[in-house]
């Protein structure tokens, strides 16, 4: 189940293709490098690797889910074809901003509602985005292992 929902978030992406990065890039090999531009917990990681993967690109992390990261950090390093690398960015981007931003202030509340209560603890809900379920249940998993 899990790499068939992350080829249909490819094909949904990528529909009949990317025209321009084909003709720009047919054969050429290249190597892309993820930064990080904010402050954050990383996640997501696992699943923007796959994604790579999936079309046999060489993928080299340089972080893990759940790594509190600074502006400019690299997350992770992609070698390959060029236009399969393209191909496959925008979605890994996208899905490593949004598990990354629900990490980071899952963190950030949990923070602060241990300062009034030691006691309390934040927990899971079913507010999930759909087409999206799998992803942020992997979040709220990872979250006791995390925060």
């Amino acid at each position: 189940m899990y790499r068939t929902d992350l080829d249909l978030f490819l094909q949904e992406d990528i529909g009949e293709g990317d025209l321009t990065s084909n003709m720009l890039f047919d054969k050429e090999a290249a190597k892309g490098i993820i930064l990080v531009k904010e402050n954050c917990v990383l996640a997501g990681l696992v699943e923007a690797l796959d994604l790579f993967l999936l079309k046999g690109l060489s993928v080299f992390p340089k972080k893990n889910d759940g790594d509190i990261l600074d502006p400019g950090t690299q997350v992770m390093e992609v070698e390959g074809n060029a236009s399969d690398i393209l191909s496959v960015e925008r979605t890994a981007l996208n899905i490593l901003s949004k598990m990354s931003g629900i990490a980071t202030k899952t963190k950030m509340l949990s923070e602060v509602v241990a300062k009034i209560n030691p006691a309390c603890h934040v927990s899971a809900t079913r507010k999930t985005t759909p087409g999206l379920r799998m992803l942020q249940d992997t979040i709220q998993a990872e979250r006791g292992r995390l925060i």
